[in-house]
């Protein structure tokens, strides 16, 4: 609820040096806020570094004005901090490590692991939502 669906960007090209990464979703929260969401639709131990690799690209693209430079969210002033982290996976499928990675990410990144019903690809809806803090 906290993001903007007018907002939402898929598969968004991720660059640094050689690497070509693509961010899954790239979003800004309705107060202006870039988020990053990884979505796995398996189990995959993963999807923390993944995240937080991409979270990284973000970030440093963000801090230098290429987002915006870009074209990305027209008409929105991005809040200058860095962007939120989610992380999304069904519910019953998320890896057990997934929550011990977070705990041990910097507070610089703030996280919000989810976990989706079953049925996510017809109707998703999300079960549980967790902050880092709530991750212990």
């Amino acid at each position: 609820p906290a993001l903007d669906p007018r907002c939402v960007y898929e598969q968004v090209p991720a660059f640094r040096g050689q690497s070509r990464d693509r961010v899954d979703v790239l979003a800004v929260t309705r107060a202006g806020r870039l988020a990053v969401v990884e979505v796995k639709a398996a189990e995959d131990r993963a999807l923390p570094l993944q995240g937080l690799n991409y979270w990284s690209r973000v970030r440093w693209h963000h801090l230098r004005g290429e987002i915006a430079r870009r074209g990305y969210f027209p008409g929105v002033d991005l809040d200058p901090r860095p962007p939120v982290l989610y992380l999304v996976a069904p519910m019953f499928r998320m890896h057990a490590s997934v929550l011990t990675a977070v705990r041990l990410f910097t507070s610089e990144v703030e996280t919000v692991v989810v976990g989706l019903n079953t049925g996510w690809r017809r109707r998703p809806r999300a079960l549980k939502r967790m902050t880092a803090d709530e991750c212990g």
